[in-house]
């Protein structure tokens, strides 16, 4: 019960430190600072070599700081710019007799990414925002 106080608590100190609702228009630059996560499609075959066999390469996901800088074309759509810092991922070894043995890392650089943006209409409390890249 104490930790449902504390997450509502969570919640309005973050509503009020947001503020109202904001509408875009055409011609607005909309910056947003956030998290940017990386998650792997990982598809590795089995290893065939003793004492590897059976055994495959899985790499973890990574989250770092990321901005977003969008311009608004139209009230309800914009064009939206991604940049991150670079991401580490570790690799790990899986399914051996060895178990789950980390193998190294690799760092990767999110090139900075342009895609188009939609800002649906909704009501003042509730605006999704649909986006992939």
């Amino acid at each position: 019960m104490q930790l449902s106080r504390q997450i509502a608590l969570a919640l309005a100190l973050t509503g009020m430190a947001c503020g109202g609702a904001q509408a875009h228009q055409a011609g607005d630059w909309v910056v947003r600072f956030g998290a940017a996560t990386v998650v792997p499609d990982v598809d590795s075959d089995a290893f065939a070599v003793a004492p590897l066999t059976g055994g495959t390469v899985d790499v973890d996901s990574d989250t770092q700081a990321g901005v977003t800088v969008t311009y608004m074309l139209k009230d309800w759509f914009g064009i939206e710019l991604l940049a991150a810092t670079p991401f580490e991922h570790d690799l790990y070894l899986e399914d051996t007799a060895l178990g789950r043995t980390r193998i190294g890392a690799v760092s990767s650089i999110c090139r900075p990414r342009i895609w188009p943006s939609s800002r649906c209409r909704g009501t003042a409390a509730f605006v999704p925002m649909p986006a992939s890249g």
